[in-house]
C-alpha cells in the first residue's frame, strides 16, 4: 500500500488528491471552494496515512457535497413550483378577465365592441385595469405556508426520489467509514467518532441515524 509521507503537509494531501483524481467536480452554480472546505475539514479529521486512504476520505467529502445537494434541491423545487403556480393563477385570472371583457352585464357578447363604441371601450378598459393590478397582485404576492404547502403538494414525488437519492448517498458515507478501519488501521481513534471538524455527529447523521462503528 502506497504510504504518504508523514511529514507530508495538509496541502501537500489536497494537492495529491487532485493530482489523482482531477479538480472538483461540482456544479456551475456551486462552489469549488465550498466543496474544499469540506474536503479539507474531512482529510484534517481522517488524517490518512496511505493513498487508497486519501482517497476514501475524498470519496467521503463527495457524499457529504452530494447529500447537501440533494437536501438544497428539495428546497429549491417547492420553491420552483411555487412561483410556477403563481404565474399559472396569473394566467387564469388573465383569461377569466378576457372573457369577462367579451361579454355584457348580462353575459352576452358585446357585439358592439366592433363598432368601438365609447361604452363598450370603457367597459374594456375597465376590464383590462382590473385584470392587470390582480395579476400583478398575484405575481407579487409574499407566498404564505398554504402556498408551499400546495406547492410541496406538487412536487412530492421528485421530493421524495431526492430523499431516496439522500439515503443511498447516506448508505455510501456509512460504508466508506465502517471500511476505512481496513485501510487505516492505527486511525482507530477517528473511525470511532472524532469527527470534530467535520461537524462530529452533526455531519454523519444521515436520514436522522447517526452512523456508529461495527462492532468490534
Amino acid at each position: 500500500m502506497t504510504q504518504v509521507p508523514a511529514n507530508q503537509t495538509l496541502a501537500d494531501q489536497l494537492a495529491k488528491i487532485e493530482q489523482m483524481v482531477g479538480k472538483p467536480r461540482v456544479l456551475s452554480s456551486e462552489s469549488e471552494d465550498g466543496y474544499r472546505a469540506v474536503l479539507t475539514g474531512v482529510v484534517e479529521s481522517l488524517k490518512p496515512r496511505s493513498a487508497i486512504a486519501l482517497l476514501q476520505a475524498k470519496n467521503l467529502a463527495d457524499e457529504i457535497w452530494e447529500a447537501e445537494r440533494y437536501k438544497r434541491h428539495q428546497i429549491m423545487a417547492i420553491e420552483r413550483q411555487e412561483r410556477t403556480n403563481r404565474r399559472l393563477d396569473a394566467e387564469r385570472a388573465r383569461i377569466a378577465a378576457d372573457r369577462k371583457a367579451r361579454k355584457e352585464e348580462h353575459g352576452e357578447f358585446v357585439e358592439i365592441i366592433k363598432e368601438g363604441s365609447a361604452y363598450s371601450k370603457a367597459i374594456v378598459n375597465s376590464v383590462i385595469e382590473d385584470v392587470v393590478a390582480e395579476v400583478d397582485g398575484i405575481l407579487t404576492q409574499v407566498p404564505d405556508e398554504l402556498a408551499y404547502a400546495r406547492a410541496m403538494e406538487d412536487t412530492i414525488d421528485y421530493v421524495h426520489k431526492l430523499d431516496e437519492l439522500k439515503d443511498a448517498s447516506t448508505r455510501r458515507k456509512n460504508d466508506i467509514l465502517n471500511s476505512y478501519r481496513d485501510f487505516e488501521p492505527t486511525r482507530q481513534d477517528v473511525v470511532d467518532g472524532e469527527f470534530n471538524e467535520i461537524g462530529s455527529a452533526e455531519t454523519i447523521v444521515i436520514a436522522g441515524v447517526p452512523w456508529q462503528p461495527p462492532a468490534k
